[in-house]
Formats: C-alpha cells, structure tokens, sequence
C-alpha cells in the first residue's frame, strides 16, 4: 500500500517504498539540518556501541534503513524504528 506524505506545498505525494521515503526526506531538507537529521554509519556505530561493519551488515540485511550518499551510508538519527542504545541493539 502506498504511503503518503505532505511536500512542502501540501500536495500529497505517494511512494511505493521506505527509500524512497527517506530519500525525499533527504532532499527535502536544508544542508545544514541534515547533519542534525542523519547520521553516518561511523556515528552510528559509536552510538550503538558496535563496529561500524556491525552497522553496514544491519545496512544490507535490511534490519537498518540507510540512504547511501556517495561513498557513506546516512542514517536517520531520530527515526522511531531505530533507537540507538548503550546494549548496541537498534
């Protein structure tokens, strides 16, 4: 079923996928809020307390959504499926 957000201008927008979600979120956002927003996979893995190759198996898995920007993978920060705790478990 495909998920609905709101754009900017308040047109609904669908999207058939997660990535793609994440992706417009991306996008959607200032440079410098993005930094706030997402993390790196490096970051990620010291907040989770594991090896940032932990975090890149969890990427391709699939049991971490991550946006791949060039060489690094971005994940979102705050995202409610993901909370990064001091066990190192999402």
């Amino acid at each position: 079923m495909p998920t609905r957000s709101l754009s900017p201008d308040k047109s609904v927008q669908h999207f058939s996928s997660p990535e793609q979600i994440l992706l417009n979120l991306w996008f959607s956002l200032p440079e410098e809020q993005r930094s706030a927003e997402f993390v790196d996979s490096r970051t990620a893995a010291q907040l989770a307390a594991v090896s940032q190759r932990t975090i890149r198996a969890w990427i391709e898995s699939g049991q971490v959504l991550a946006l791949r920007v060039g060489k690094k993978y971005q994940i979102r920060s705050n995202c409610a499926s993901i909370s990064f705790s001091s066990t190192g478990s999402f």
